[in-house]
């Protein structure tokens, strides 16, 4: 996949292991879009 632009600041979105895209350059994080995440961990 490729990295996508930020929706926030248009820099590149990083995604980290949990699925997040994050934004380096403005700090803008995107849950994961598969389902909801709660708050407490899933199993893994």
């Amino acid at each position: 996949m490729s990295s996508e632009p930020c929706p926030s600041c248009g820099g590149q979105l990083a995604v980290n292991q949990d699925g997040w895209k994050i934004c380096h350059s403005c700090g803008y994080a995107s849950p994961p879009g598969v389902v909801p995440a709660p708050s407490l961990p899933a199993q893994s």
